[in-house]
């Protein structure tokens, strides 16, 4: 009896351990599938955060972050995942941008803003700031793709350095100008559909010069589809009375004969709304003839805090504001600041449009 006991214990305690066994196979399985469907699960998106990342492989990389931008494309198009971009520092993370191919490192203790402009002559931009910051009107770090034109028509008052330059191959032009009373560096790089414009101010010169060595072009080059801005539907220009009203930020004016207004041309963290008058035959105009920037009161401080106002007294529908000329692009701007309760009207045009001008302001009206 005690043998048979012993015997029946043992029996007994084998079958645990093997049930012990196969519950623990069948949960390890089943946290594996539970794992694998939360992944198919979680939102696939568009820029991953730095310290959260995968890498191009899609294996996970503590030490290289990376920051993918897919933007909108054609949809027909399977882009090849980039090359590894072996001039990119340690523990540094990695923008790269699918859609118009390229990519570089990202300085310690900087972030990528995309987009913060918008411009009939930009299919893309994007800015470099510190962490934590947000975007400002003079930007530290700045890669602008745009139509070939636009770089003809900012440039062609500015003489080239000669100092050749080279940017993954591809041969550019230097640029180095004075703006708000600081220095700019620009360097200039042809491609077939578009041109790359990468550009600093000098007292950040190491991290643009971080960007521009690790700085990478892929392979492959995506259509470009240009974004068209929509007119905002408060505002009217009615064609029987040429009369412009703007309904949200309160004011209106007179239509010159033979002009057209285009709204929200340009878009800046620093302007609430913009407007450009130009020719009837003409879409846009470099630089713009006439031009209404509704911005920060900061931002209009900060623009012209070099320059001189001029001694003529200016006052348009009862508002006191202040007036500059200054040299811009081979010619001469003449703007009047209009401050408000909680904005500035800033009303600007090029010399030699003065008769349309005048019309435009003769006819001024602030309806708020």
């Amino acid at each position: 009896m005690i043998k048979g006991k012993k015997t029946f214990l043992f029996a007994f305690a084998g079958s645990v351990v093997l049930l012990v066994a196969v519950i623990f196979t069948f949960s390890k399985g089943m946290r594996e599938n539970i794992m694998l469907s939360v992944n198919l699960l979680l939102p696939k998106t568009s820029t991953l955060p730095v310290g959260s990342s995968q890498n191009r492989n899609n294996e996970v990389d503590s030490q290289l972050p990376i920051i993918n931008s897919q933007q909108g494309g054609t949809g027909t198009t399977s882009n090849p995942p980039p090359q590894k971009n072996d001039n990119a520092p340690a523990n540094t993370s990695i923008y790269w941008n699918d859609e118009f191919g390229f990519e570089f490192s990202v300085p310690d203790g900087w972030q990528v803003e995309e987009k913060p402009y918008t411009s009939p002559y930009s299919y893309f931009n994007l800015i470099l700031i510190p962490l934590g910051k947000k975007a400002s009107y003079l930007d530290a770090v700045v890669v602008n793709i745009v139509k070939p034109e636009f770089v003809e028509m900012s440039y062609h008052t500015l003489k080239p350095s000669d100092i050749p330059i080279v940017v993954d191959g591809v041969k550019g032009v230097k640029y180095e100008y004075a703006f708000e009373g600081g220095g700019n560096l620009d360097y200039i790089l042809p491609r077939t559909q578009n041109t790359f414009i990468i550009g600093s101010q000098k007292e950040y010169n190491d991290i643009f010069n971080e960007v521009v060595s690790s700085f990478k072009f892929l392979k492959m080059e995506n259509p470009i589809s240009p974004t068209t801005l929509s007119p905002q539907k408060t505002n009217t220009t009615s064609a029987e009375t040429s009369q412009y009203q703007n309904n949200e930020f309160g004011f209106g004016f007179s239509i010159p004969d033979g002009w057209q207004v285009k709204e929200n041309l340009y878009t800046t963290p620093n302007s609430y709304f913009n407007l450009t008058l130009v020719p009837s035959e003409k879409q846009t105009a470099y630089p713009d003839p006439i031009g209404i920037n509704i911005a920060k009161p900061e931002f209009a401080a900060a623009s012209y805090l070099n320059l001189k106002p001029t001694n003529d007294p200016v006052t348009i529908d009862g508002v006191k504001g202040v007036k500059y000329e200054y040299p811009f692009e081979g010619g001469v701007n003449i703007d009047i600041i209009l401050p408000r309760t909680k904005n500035t009207f800033m009303i600007g045009y090029r010399k030699g449009y003065d008769d349309v001008f005048n019309k435009l302001v003769s006819s001024f009206k602030f309806t708020k």
